[in-house]
């Protein structure tokens, strides 16, 4: 997506092996660590319903549990 001519002025795309480095720019309204907090906390909730939906349904019979949850 940062190689597309269109996001190189607003979206950079760096690789560290441990760390993930972004930034956050607000028009104001909002201050980037209440931006940062309120995203965490939207992320956290989506990965929350994943987790429910997941453990609806039951592992494949050709893996047990702990192999299933695994991947």
């Amino acid at each position: 997506m940062s190689g597309e001519p269109k996001w190189q002025d607003v979206l950079q795309l760096r690789k560290v092996k441990d760390h993930f480095i972004f930034t956050i720019e607000s028009t104001g309204a909002w201050r980037p660590h209440e931006i940062f907090e309120y995203a965490v906390k939207l992320m956290m909730a989506k990965c929350d319903k994943v987790l429910e939906g997941l453990q609806k349904y039951p592992p494949p019979s050709d893996l047990g549990a702990e192999e299933w949850m695994e991947d």
